[in-house]
């Protein structure tokens, strides 16, 4: 259970890594509101699911320590 835990870390991660070179791409060509804008979406929409899904893999980890 915990490795699911680790690569939905992961995955995560490089997602945000990536968009973040693509904001830094748009800052480059002088897109830096749009470049803003596409940071904090991208921001709202990785933190949502992936705090859940720790939320979720904690409690399952810590039943499962508790057992």
């Amino acid at each position: 259970m915990r490795n699911v835990g680790i690569s939905v870390l992961v995955g995560a991660l490089a997602l945000a890594g990536l968009s973040f070179l693509v904001w830094l791409g748009g800052l480059v060509f002088g897109f830096t509101f749009g470049g803003l804008i596409h940071l904090l979406l991208v921001f709202a929409v990785l933190v949502g699911p992936a705090g859940l899904i720790a939320g979720v893999v904690l409690i399952l980890v810590g039943g499962a320590k508790s057992r």
